[in-house]
């Protein structure tokens, strides 16, 4: 996979480019559907376990070298929470005279 960072007029992107048809199935899962995407700093370690654990929340085990983390993943559904939360604010807001 080659990677690239493009800046232009203050606009940083993260250029990925696959050169394997793994890698072009894989960017292709992300193609045309509403996803969200995190970013994090830190570095990942082998776990006993036979997992991969991310240093930021284990710094014990750091192996000294920093990546840009780039967690994609489709929108968490709305919660009954944020729903009724919304609700209030709907309500709390005055009509406007002038919209029937």
């Amino acid at each position: 996979m080659k990677t690239a960072i493009y800046i232009e007029d203050g606009l940083l992107q993260v250029v990925i480019t696959p050169e394997s048809e793994f890698e072009k199935r894989a960017l292709s899962t992300l193609e045309n559907k509403p996803l969200e995407a995190q970013i994090f700093s830190g570095s990942f370690y082998d776990c006993r376990g036979g997992w991969v654990r991310q240093t930021a929340y284990h710094s014990n085990y750091s192996s000294g070298d920093t990546s840009l983390i780039l967690r994609i993943a489709e929108p968490a559904p709305a919660t009954d929470q944020a729903i009724a939360k919304l609700d209030e604010m709907i309500a709390a807001v005055e009509p406007r005279a002038d919209v029937e």
